[in-house]
């Protein structure tokens, strides 16, 4: 004790330290899902319904084709076919590299429920979410999202009340959106868009690693990527011309064009993979 005095006393806490204390301790208690990297790789499972056959089933034909080329790249990051949950059919081709022209199908697997625990990766637009995501984060992810034509990305949400799992939710207002979507994923895994006209094979990857932002302590979606609200100008597109210049290596088998419908196919898909809508053919 001191000499010649008392011992001090301990002041009492104003009402507005504590208020800092518990504003201070429920901000705490949001970090572990602020920032936190989310990982992709070979073991991450998709989750998509409606293409029930080969050609894409109840899926509008674009988003049927844009889930090739995806598949296409994932495996050229993980080398093996994604896993898909649901009743999407999985679009075979042929995969340069490996013995044998076509992978195997794989039977259907159930949508996870809400105690399905790890990452996953959702696609779709909203009519599709729908039949695999908890309704509250269908409604956060379209909220995120907006309404504008076109409009699309790439939105993290983190584990909460509603789910268990770490989701991947790659979406779009129209069709156009969803494919754009489905590309922006391409993006993420480090694919160029312009992979097939450039000669740049993908980098195989053990994992692939997406830090997000911080989200808002409420958890709502984070955005990651390029995906955009709405696009400035209306039509954005090619003018191909000279296109005899393709004709020497793609040629026509049936002589109704200058080049064949398989190059017609890569100038489509690196149109939209550009987030674009429209074409002039020369």
């Amino acid at each position: 004790g001191r000499a010649g005095g008392s011992e001090p006393q301990p002041r009492a806490a104003s009402p507005r330290a504590s208020e800092m204390r518990t504003a201070a301790a429920a901000l705490l208690a949001t970090l572990p899902a602020l920032g936190r990297a989310l990982q992709l790789d070979a073991d991450t499972p998709w989750v998509l319904v409606g293409g029930t056959d080969e050609t894409g089933g109840a899926l509008a034909p674009s988003l049927h084709l844009a889930l090739r080329d995806l598949r296409r790249d994932w495996y050229g990051v993980f080398g093996i076919q994604p896993l898909v949950l649901g009743t999407y059919f999985p679009y075979t081709q042929y995969l340069p590299g490996k013995q044998g022209p076509k992978q195997e199908l794989q039977p259907p697997y159930p949508v996870p429920d809400a105690s399905t625990s790890g990452t996953l990766v959702f696609l779709g637009g909203r009519a599709i979410l729908e039949q695999t995501l908890p309704a509250a984060a269908v409604k956060q992810v379209a909220a995120a999202l907006g309404t504008a034509a076109e409009s699309h990305g790439c939105f993290v949400l983190p584990p909460c009340a509603a789910h268990a799992y770490e989701a991947l939710v790659c979406t779009g207002v129209d069709e156009l959106g969803v494919v754009y979507s489905v590309y922006e994923l391409s993006r993420l895994l480090g694919i160029d868009p312009q992979a097939f006209w450039t000669d740049h094979e993908p980098t195989p990857q053990p994992s692939i690693t997406i830090a997000p932002p911080p989200p808002t302590p409420s958890g709502a979606p984070v955005r990651v990527g390029g995906g955009r609200s709405s696009p400035v100008v209306q039509y954005r597109g090619f003018f191909v011309n000279d296109e005899d210049m393709l004709s020497g290596f793609a040629e026509d088998p049936l002589g109704e064009s200058v080049f064949s419908v398989e190059m017609w196919d890569h100038v489509f898909e690196l149109i939209l993979r550009l987030r674009g809508n429209a074409v002039i053919v020369g």
